[in-house]
């Protein structure tokens, strides 16, 4: 392979991620983190389907490279792995559970017959900085009678630099798939070996997994495309804040956001990624591309 196309790969890696607990033959490693995250005992998790990641199925919304499951019982689940901190978490996952809760609708189902929807986002970064615990479980709850709680929808948010400072222990079944996850511990990873089989076997299919060359080009692609478009909104902004010098004008954040918007349209950027950076909805967008 060519060594340009090189991209250093860790279970953390988005795409490695989607290898390592998305494949039907790879479900063994899900069902055990799925239980170690929701402290629950699963019978069974059926994936969606084995997917196959090829270069076309890397699109605009940085989005399609989730696990989706559904547990026996019909739970249903999107596990996300983030690298890049948007500044847009709580609305990005939001949406991912309401379309994963919503699309048994289209399945013919009535409204009594929804399953319950969760979405675990796992965090390369800090979000929540005004919190200490590095797993958070978030739902719907009455605030006069705290313990009224809607239980048909959860996010969870697992923060692996907080998970990190929080002195890791060996023994937690949460812990152990964390510090595989993450694998810069890699002494406390070799402890985690040691006891449990499982993690074990999962190291072996990431060794296996991150000298594909296949994946390799994947990885590339995807680091590619996450560059360009960070690269696109830099000089966006960028661009956007010298006209509105030059202009002189005072009429503040709108025109900036449309100065915007008009410059990552030239650079050919996504209308859904163009509308979560600027704030401005679709059909904005669009008069936009009209006029």
């Amino acid at each position: 392979m060519n060594k340009d196309l090189k991209v250093d790969l860790e279970p953390n890696n988005d795409v490695i991620f989607k290898r390592l607990f998305g494949m039907q033959k790879n479900e063994r490693f899900l069902k055990e983190f799925l239980e170690a995250i929701l402290d629950i005992k699963i019978e069974k998790v059926n994936l969606e389907k084995d997917t196959q990641l090829l270069p076309e199925i890397i699109d605009q919304k940085l989005g399609i490279l989730d696990v989706r499951a559904e547990l026996s019982d019909g739970t249903m689940l999107d596990i996300e792995m983030q690298n890049i901190n948007y500044h847009d978490i709580e609305k990005r996952m939001t949406y991912y559970l309401n379309q994963l809760y919503v699309s048994e609708l289209s399945k013919g189902k009535l409204y009594n017959e929804l399953n319950k929807a969760i979405v675990i986002g796992i965090l390369n970064f800090d979000y929540f900085t005004d919190i200490k615990e590095y797993h958070t479980i978030w739902k719907m709850t009455e605030q006069f009678n705290k313990e009224k709680t809607i239980e048909e929808q959860e996010i969870h948010f697992i923060e692996l630099p907080k998970f990190l400072r929080s002195n890791p222990n060996t023994d937690r079944k949460l812990d152990q798939w964390l510090l595989f996850i993450e694998f810069s511990r890699k002494e406390l990873l070799k402890m985690v070996e040691d006891k449990n089989n499982m993690i074990k076997e999962a190291v072996e299919e990431y060794e296996y997994l991150k000298g594909d060359e296949a994946v390799q080009r994947i990885a590339f692609l995807k680091r590619k495309y996450e560059l360009d478009h960070n690269n696109a909104l830099y000089h966006a902004k960028k661009e956007g804040r010298e006209e509105g010098e030059k202009s002189g004008k005072k009429d503040g954040e709108r025109n900036e956001k449309v100065r915007i918007a008009k410059k990552m349209l030239e650079l050919k950027s996504d209308i859904q990624f163009i509308s979560q950076v600027t704030g401005l909805s679709t059909k904005e967008i669009e008069e936009l591309i009209k006029k």
